[in-house]
């Protein structure tokens, strides 16, 4: 009879370890995401020349299955419009590539084929 208590308190021990082992996984996920959201922004902010000067940075908290992706606005030197900058970083090899400046206030539309 003795044995049921030693299973309670067992399973009890198990549950609570179970509960607290997935707090933690949880917490280290975050602490990676936002480790990862730190690192596409610093190597995006890398990739742009200095003819950008960038002023506000939007970096997708996940990205896709491959690629962190952000949207960087600033001005061009010399430029009165604003422009924006697209970035894709690598999530293997961790490096950061940038699109040409786009013109913010000119919305440029390309046609579809027909």
């Amino acid at each position: 009879m003795h044995y049921a208590k030693y299973g309670r308190i067992s399973l009890a021990i198990m549950a609570i370890s179970t509960a607290l082992m997935s707090t933690i996984a949880a917490a280290s996920s975050e602490n990676a995401w936002r480790d990862f959201r730190a690192d596409v922004e610093k190597k995006c902010r890398g990739a742009v020349d200095d003819s950008l000067n960038v002023e506000t940075i939007a970096v997708d908290p996940f990205g896709s299955k491959h690629f962190g992706l952000a949207r960087m606005t600033g001005h061009e030197h010399g430029a009165k419009n604003r422009s924006q900058l697209l970035c894709v970083y690598d999530k293997q090899s961790q490096q950061a590539e940038i699109g040409s400046p786009m013109d913010i206030e000119t919305d440029i539309q390309t046609e579809r084929p027909q």
